[in-house]
């Protein structure tokens, strides 16, 4: 199933607000993982 990228930079976008929203409740005890993609995985 292929996503269209406008879908996943919106995605993205709306994940990146929910962190900065965390962040700011939660200062600096946020604790997020974040994972490391391999070349196929990453968005072009």
């Amino acid at each position: 199933m292929d996503i269209p990228v406008e879908e996943i930079q919106k995605i993205h976008s709306k994940q990146c607000s929910e962190v900065e929203l965390e962040k700011r409740l939660r200062g600096n005890e946020i604790d997020l993982t974040r994972a490391k993609l391999n070349a196929d995985e990453q968005m072009r």
